[in-house]
């Protein structure tokens, strides 16, 4: 009797052993299945708000901000082979002109569109006649995205110095546009910046 009890036990303790082999394999297979769909899910819930928020963005431009293409067609007006090297991140275009000056140029924004051109030139802050003429020719040229008030004021004299502590280093000027109608439009002075025995040249202008 003892016997047939001892191999029965074994067969039933085999038993128990292969099933529960078999349970903790079909246990992690079903834990590593279902462990994986969430990272999934979170992939492609991450990419979607990726795509929401790239959306968000750019409707909340009150401009269109291309910038690259508005700044670039004002380039190749000025000259249709003209050659420039473009900077992503300040959006802006550097071209080496043929007397040796350098521009940099930038059209376009979101909030506030603006025309920002510096000119870094060999002319020395003390001859400021030279300087106007120089500044004058960049406004014709390239600050008039939205109309030449920016350069007649300056041909017309129409500007004025702020007084500043750092006279010797830097002129800055106001525009003093005559025409008193309600616009968007802002002229916001230009500036001398004396940068060794060189000048740099600052025009700028908005829309708001």
């Amino acid at each position: 009797m003892t016997r047939l009890i001892l191999p029965a036990l074994v067969i039933v303790l085999l038993a128990g052993c292969l099933s529960k082999q078999t349970s903790d394999r079909v246990l992690q297979d079903s834990t590593t299945r279902v462990d994986s769909l969430p990272a999934q899910h979170a992939l492609a819930a991450d990419s979607s708000n990726q795509a929401g928020d790239a959306e968000y963005e750019m409707s909340e431009c009150v401009f269109d901000s291309s910038t690259y293409k508005f700044t670039t067609d004002a380039l190749r007006r000025y000259k249709t082979d003209i050659r420039y090297r473009w900077n992503k991140q300040t959006a802006e275009a550097t071209t080496v002109l043929d007397n040796g000056d350098t521009l940099i140029f930038h059209i376009g924004g979101c909030d506030h569109f603006s025309c920002t051109a510096t000119l870094n030139t060999a002319i020395p802050l003390t001859d400021s006649v030279a300087l106007f003429k120089r500044c004058l020719w960049v406004a014709e040229n390239f600050v008039s995205a939205f109309d030449d008030k920016y350069a007649t004021c300056i041909s017309k004299g129409l500007f004025w110095r702020e007084e500043s502590y750092d006279k010797q280093l830097v002129h800055r000027f106001q525009i003093n546009n005559p025409d008193t109608a309600v616009t968007n439009y802002v002229y916001d002075g230009f500036s001398f910046h004396k940068k060794g025995s060189r000048t740099r040249i600052e025009i700028s202008e908005y829309m708001n």
